[in-house]
């Protein structure tokens, strides 16, 4: 297996602590990206991305019923796309975006399916029997991690095309997402900034 699939097991492992298990912030980006950016030698830019993709998911967590988009997937999916001198950093955001979109619909799936899960182990101790909450979890860790492992290592195959791609790109779309890139710690300073008011 390929460094770039084996780092992408390990962000699956590490989101797991989002909201499945443990729940250390180890998965929050500002952590993840030095972490990773240091396993590849660019713990700066590790550390740049991942402080990028914390402002932007800052406010908008895993509580209760609520699904945003999953900022540990979206930040190790823009970490493996450009580290090692792979896709530049204001191409790798936006990419970092779809992957985290993607992850949120498959862990919707996923929730819904626990549903099931919930009510086979109430139905086990109605009847007496137990639960087996440590194989259900263990069964459910497991698909999660999997899932996510998944989504990454598709971006990670994909890392060559994508390179190509943006290197044939339109020097306009690449002035403009240069300039998205820039301005976004700007933006979710805002939008930080805006849900603090809201909520005092």
């Amino acid at each position: 297996m390929s460094p770039g699939l084996w780092a992408a097991a390990g962000v699956a492992v590490l989101e797991l602590d989002s909201t499945m298990a443990v729940q250390s912030m180890v998965s929050r980006p500002v952590v993840l990206g030095p972490l990773l950016g240091a396993l590849y030698g660019q713990a700066g830019l590790g550390a740049v991305l991942g402080a990028l993709w914390e402002l932007a998911s800052l406010d908008a967590l895993p509580i209760g019923g609520s699904l945003p988009i999953n900022a540990t997937a979206a930040a190790g999916a823009s970490l493996l796309l450009s580290l090692g001198g792979g896709l530049a950093p204001e191409a790798a955001f936006p990419c970092g975006v779809a992957a985290g979109w993607t992850h949120q619909r498959l862990e919707g799936f996923l929730r819904r399916r626990r549903a099931a899960c919930a009510r086979r182990c109430e139905r086990r101790i109605s009847e007496g029997g137990a639960p087996g909450l440590g194989a259900s979890l263990a069964a459910e860790l497991a698909k999660q991690a999997l899932m996510t492992f998944m989504v990454l290592a598709a971006v990670v195959i994909a890392r060559p095309w994508l390179s190509a791609a943006w290197t044939t790109s339109p020097e306009s779309l690449r002035g403009c997402l240069r300039f998205a890139l820039e301005a976004l710690p700007w933006m979710a300073l805002a939008a930080l900034l805006h849900s603090l008011r809201i909520a005092a």
